[in-house]
C-alpha cells in the first residue's frame, strides 16, 4: 500500500514524499496482518488541494503528504488513507439546505425543493 500511496503523491499529485503518523504505521501493520495490503486505495484529504493541506489550493509542488489514518473499507474492496484534517461526512455542501427551509404562518413548509 505505501508504494501506492506514494505514486499517487508524486506522480498525480505533484508531491515529492509521504510521511506516516504513528496511529497511520500501526493500521498499516494491522492491514498488512489482514492481508489485504493490495487493495486499491482511497485518498481522503481536502477538496482544495491536491496536498493535504487546505492552504496549499490547487495543484502545489514539493510537499510532502501526511497520512494520519488507514482504514479498511472491506465492503467496497479497499483501503481509505486520511491526509490531512479532513472530516469524513460525504455530501455536506458549504450551505446546508436546512438553512433555507422554512415554515409559514399557516404552517406550509417552504424551501424543500
Amino acid at each position: 500500500m505505501e508504494h501506492k500511496l506514494e505514486a499517487i503523491v508524486k506522480d498525480l499529485y505533484g508531491g515529492s514524499n509521504v510521511e506516516y503518523t504513528f496511529d497511520a504505521k500501526r493500521d498499516l501493520e494491522r492491514i498488512s496482518a489482514l492481508g489485504l495490503v493490495n487493495e486499491p486505495v482511497c485518498i481522503a484529504k481536502t477538496p482544495l488541494s491536491l496536498s493535504d493541506d487546505p492552504v496549499k489550493l490547487g495543484r502545489p509542488r514539493e510537499f510532502t503528504a501526511l497520512v494520519r489514518k488507514l482504514e479498511v473499507a472491506a465492503g467496497a474492496g479497499f483501503n481509505v488513507a486520511y491526509m490531512g484534517d479532513v472530516v469524513m461526512m460525504p455530501g455536506l455542501p458549504k450551505k446546508p439546505a436546512a438553512e433555507s427551509i422554512g415554515i409559514t404562518d399557516d404552517g406550509t413548509v417552504t424551501g424543500l425543493y
